[in-house]
């Protein structure tokens, strides 16, 4: 072989090398994280090879920048990645492990791995869509952060129903787009105009991330697209409280010809109080107005606003000027309903249960390190319940919660926990210590508790108990409960989403693609009726109370659900992986042509297989037999 035809195989060779290594370590990158269960590649159950198995991520703590990890350790670009939890593509089984990354990590083997087994089960089985499609949309607004409210569901665009459409669900609207939530604005009777097609109905609690988190169901049959729903999402602050001891309360001034102006307290009344109150995001049930500068005396022009109460701000009032016959003496003030910022979780009654609070947009838990008598009757005293008989609880006695853990101090005379101190417990606790209490006043209800029959044996009652028949899949249909030793149907009075979401959540399916059906949806059923009541919450059924319905319904009111859906296992990395070797597999088989060739060229007889001594050793004889096969013809081949 010429010295030439050596140094360029040697090369090449050596370039395979690298190559071949390269794309070992890119296949175990990407090899060693796989989406399981989702409807495309891009989409699935995050399952991550560890400690020689597959195991599912826990969903505590699985933001958008752990989902970013795993899109960009798949090769997916991450600028539209969403998060999924509760077992959204489906239960996965083995180990749970949980993550937290910065964000900025290629792999998730370089973020915080730990075990998840002990705060974690498999109905909270982590997922992520890696390349999400934009699914709402703001049509016929002036700008791009408003407009007619309209969402991607079931291959095409539906309309939102302004029933129920409050705050909560404009805001998830907003964030989902990128926009801030401070300032959203709700928009109903077709505000922005009457779109087409379908009409959905949808109720959020205001904390997630898509409309499609939240549930929906059909809203052809109570409403019509003259009350289609719209949102802004960057609407200008024309109203303030001022001068209030906290920021639900104080005196009103509107932006009105580019200044403050106080309101007259004439004609302010409880419709001009709850238009502020709605107007600044708070609830509209316990609405104080206040007259004769209740709040102190303001200064400036002054403005007379009259309402109907069902306005969404008083700009869509009746607005004239007070100054003839007002002075700042008579300035009008407001106290809106507080936001809701605690709640009482998992509880037999209203009175006690896990205590989750409020906190940086999400629900958090209590680490029951400090839980004490004092912090339980803060809760208590803000939740408006006795502090006489406060029993604060540890250990996840009401069960374990997730999110984020946070430890609050008080000294016990405070009006709410934001008055104590709050740091982070996710460094101390799980939720194995998640605190609870009990308050002091008992909040009876009208209705039995429903206990399942004493055969239940698994952990959510099993589909002995519950099950959903004559639907097209096993995850929908009329909804059939065993009680009294028999099969019975449900009553679709009070068959809300609530209710929808606790059987499904009880069958072991997603919660977050529930569709609530009424009216012997799935057909009529026979035997008897029940009526059940659920706060949305539970687990499974039997926490929900149980009353008959034989006497208001009959079966041709029988209900019905949807619940969230799965489908076969898809598995990433294994195509790209094949891909790249496809490649190598036509580059080396270039390469062996080329060094071929340059061995032609530098010797013929080496091309021809003759095997020659660099001194001047004889050749050995070849046989009289032996046929030489020609050389092949090489060609330069551009690389």
């Amino acid at each position: 072989m010429g010295p030439g035809g050596c140094i360029r195989c040697s090369f090449w060779w050596r370039l395979i090398f690298v190559l071949f290594w390269l794309n070992s370590v890119y296949s175990q990158a990407t090899d060693s994280v796989r989406l399981v269960n989702g409807t495309s590649p891009s989409e699935g159950r995050v399952e991550i090879w560890y400690n020689g198995q597959w195991n599912t991520i826990c969903d505590d703590y699985w933001y958008v920048e752990e989902a970013q990890v795993v899109c960009r350790q798949l090769g997916y670009d991450t600028s539209n990645v969403r998060p999924r939890s509760l077992a959204y593509y489906g239960q996965g089984s083995g180990s749970i492990l949980q993550v937290q990354c910065s964000g900025s990590e290629y792999t998730l083997e370089s973020c915080d791995l730990y075990s998840g087994d002990f705060v974690c089960g498999h109905r909270e089985d982590a997922g992520v869509i890696c390349e999400a499609t934009d699914s709402v949309r703001l049509v016929n607004g002036t700008s791009p952060s408003e407009g007619r409210v309209e969402i991607w569901y079931n291959d095409q665009w539906n309309t939102i129903c302004d029933d129920y459409w409050y705050l909560e669900e404009a805001q998830v609207v907003c964030r989902q787009l990128g926009y801030d939530t401070s300032n959203v604005r709700s928009r109903n009777l077709a505000y922005y105009g009457q779109g087409s097609g379908s009409i959905l109905q949808v109720q959020c609690s205001g904390s997630e991330y898509t409309l499609e988190s939240c549930t929906l169901y059909s809203g052809d049959f109570f409403c019509g697209h003259r009350e289609d729903a719209g949102v802004i999402c960057e609407a200008p602050v024309s109203v303030r409280l001022v001068n209030g001891p906290s920021p639900n309360e104080g005196r009103v001034e509107i932006l009105y010809n580019d200044q403050w102006n106080t309101i007259c307290d004439d004609k302010w009344n409880n419709g001009e109080a709850e238009v502020v109150c709605r107007q600044l995001g708070y609830g509209t049930d316990n609405v104080t107005p206040r007259s004769l500068a209740y709040y102190g005396e303001g200064s400036g022009p002054i403005q007379r606003v009259e309402c109907y109460g069902w306005e969404d701000s008083w700009e869509s009032c009746t607005v004239s000027s007070g100054n003839s016959s007002c002075g700042h003496y008579e300035d009008a003030g407001v106290r809106c309903e507080a936001p809701i910022s605690v709640r009482l979780v998992n509880g037999p009654s209203p009175n006690e249960g896990r205590v989750e609070i409020l906190y940086n947009d999400k629900w958090n838990t209590i680490c029951d390190d400090k839980w004490n008598y004092g912090e339980a009757e803060v809760v208590c005293r803000q939740l408006g319940y006795g502090t006489d008989n406060v029993t604060p609880r540890s250990l996840a006695y009401y069960g374990e919660g997730s999110g984020p853990i946070q430890r609050v101090e008080c000294w016990g005379w405070e009006d709410s926990w934001e008055s104590c101190t709050v740091s982070s417990g996710n460094s101390s606790c799980g939720h194995y210590e998640d605190a609870g209490v009990r308050c002091g006043t008992d909040v009876s209800t009208t209705l039995d508790p429903f206990q399942w029959p004493a055969t239940t044996t698994d952990y959510y009652g099993g589909i002995y108990n519950v099950q959903l028949v004559n639907g097209p899949s096993p995850s929908e249909g009329r909804v059939e409960i065993w009680y009294n030793g028999q099969w019975n149907t449900i009553c679709d009075d009070n068959w809300n989403l609530e209710e929808a979401q606790v059987v499904c959540r009880h069958l072991g399916y997603s919660t977050d693609k529930v569709v609530a059906w009424s009216s012997a949806f799935y057909g009529q059923g026979s035997g008897p009726i029940q009526h059940i009541q659920c706060s949305g919450w539970e687990s499974n059924l039997g926490s929900c109370s149980l009353t008959s319905g034989d006497s208001i319904c009959g079966h041709n009111e029988d209900a019905g659900v949807t619940c969230g859906y799965t489908t076969s296992p898809r598995v990433i990395g294994s195509l790209s992986f094949v891909g790249v070797s496809l490649f190598l597999l036509t580059f080396i088989a270039i390469v062996a042509v080329m060094c071929v060739c340059d061995q032609q060229k530098a010797s013929p007889s080496a091309a021809m297989g003759v095997q020659l001594s660099s001194l001047t050793t004889q050749p050995t004889p070849q046989p009289a037999s032996t046929t030489h096969l020609p050389a092949p013809v090489c060609v330069d081949v551009p690389v």
